[in-house]
């Protein structure tokens, strides 16, 4: 049985931002990052970009051996924790180690979800989590001439862009009545959807899949009206479910995520949970920067501070190809819309509450996204923006 001052279970951004705000605040304390990744922490924003544009995979890395020496970590890549004893406070590992600890952190993420649909054991049916999937959906569809991606969100949509780059037929299935509900209103997202269909992709909008068909390989995807797209591979990207299990079997409380406080505590004491696999007043996030900022928080809480969230503002950027536009705030619920064009069919749009904006979407130039977000902040006037950028 070994000791440590923090042990981290996971390794993505939460659990990276973690170990280096616990490093910082304590230069001495001893520091085990364990993981079932056989890879150190990498961007992971970069995945569906990845598929098209392949760069050394050193480039994507946040952490390596020469950072965690430097920093004094301990990782255990390829290692998963069987149990954690609250109680005892120690954790037990698949290869046979104990561990007690003084603070402990949860961030297992979450992994893809796929629904329950005919067909979507075949081999050429997959999911991107992590780059050995990428990997993996290259050496799949290498020979693949037409694929559908099932889900419209926006990394459906990245990953559909980069699948089309490498020369793919590519089709995206959404339920939803049009692309990006959380981030778009309606009359944006046909905007959205005709420049995409301008360049290339197929886009079925409230369509769902009844099942994926072929004798042994993919031959194609039938839709519930009856539908019929012939394809040789299908990408699910219909979103992600936090990883709870390990937490659940420990007497955690859970919801759908990990129950925890602004502090980043979890019901039991000196455990801590952050990133995709947190459920906070009753929200889970799914999100990167949200991810980076609890674990940080957790990080500092770990060390003795007392650091408190809250729940993120939510903006969004989307760039394929000349396609770009920007989300920010609540773009579904308001009183008001104010449309601003230019001759080169740029859009800026505001959603009023009231008389406070409370959302906008850029669309086709998002250079002032910035300035668009201090203005939802309210850190920036209105009617100022308004006269020095809009008219």
């Amino acid at each position: 049985m070994s000791h440590k001052n923090y042990i981290i279970i996971g390794n993505g951004i939460a659990a990276h931002s973690a170990s280096m705000e616990i490093r910082k605040n304590d230069p001495t304390g001893s520091v085990l990052i364990i993981t079932t990744d056989r890879e150190h922490t990498y961007y992971r924003l970069k995945l569906t970009e990845y598929i098209a544009h392949p760069i050394p995979k050193e480039k994507l890395y946040l952490m390596n051996d020469d950072v965690a020496k430097d920093k004094n970590i301990e990782v255990a890549l390829g290692t998963s924790v069987q149990e954690i004893h609250p109680e005892k406070k120690e954790v037990v590992t698949s290869d046979g180690q104990t561990y007690t600890y003084d603070k402990l952190l949860i961030a297992t993420g979450s992994s893809p979800f796929v629904p329950p649909t005919k067909g979507k054991d075949k081999d050429h049916v997959l999911t991107i989590r992590n780059l050995s999937d990428v990997e993996r959906l290259h050496e799949a569809f290498s020979s693949v001439d037409t694929m559908v991606v099932i889900g419209g969100g926006l990394l459906g949509l990245e990953a559909a862009w980069s699948l089309m780059e490498l020369g793919k037929k590519v089709h995206v299935v959404e339920m939803a009545p049009y692309l990006l509900p959380r981030q778009l209103d309606q009359s944006t997202a046909s905007l959205l959807q005709e420049s995409l269909e301008k360049s290339g992709l197929s886009i079925h909008t409230q369509a769902s899949v009844e099942e994926i068909y072929g004798e042994g390989d993919v031959e194609g995807v039938r839709l519930q009206d009856g539908t019929e797209i012939p394809c040789g591979g299908v990408l699910f990207n219909i979103g992600v479910r936090p990883n709870i299990s390990l937490a659940q079997d420990a007497g955690l409380e859970t919801n759908r995520g990990i129950v925890v406080n602004e502090r980043m505590e979890t019901s039991e004491k000196d455990i801590f949970a952050a990133g995709d696999c947190v459920e906070y007043n009753g929200m889970t996030f799914g999100l990167w920067t949200a991810s980076n900022t609890q674990g940080k928080m957790a990080g500092a809480n770990m060390t003795g501070g007392d650091e408190k969230y809250t729940n993120p503002k939510l903006f969004t950027s989307l760039k394929l190809g000349e396609t770009q536009l920007f989300s920010s705030g609540n773009v579904q619920d308001y009183d008001e819309i104010k449309e601003f064009h230019n001759d080169d069919n740029h859009l800026k749009k505001f959603f009023f509450t009231g008389k406070k904006p409370t959302g906008a979407i850029l669309f086709g130039d998002i250079r002032q996204m910035g300035m668009v977000n201090r203005v939802i902040d309210g850190d920036l006037d209105f009617e100022t923006y308004e006269n020095e950028h809009l008219r």
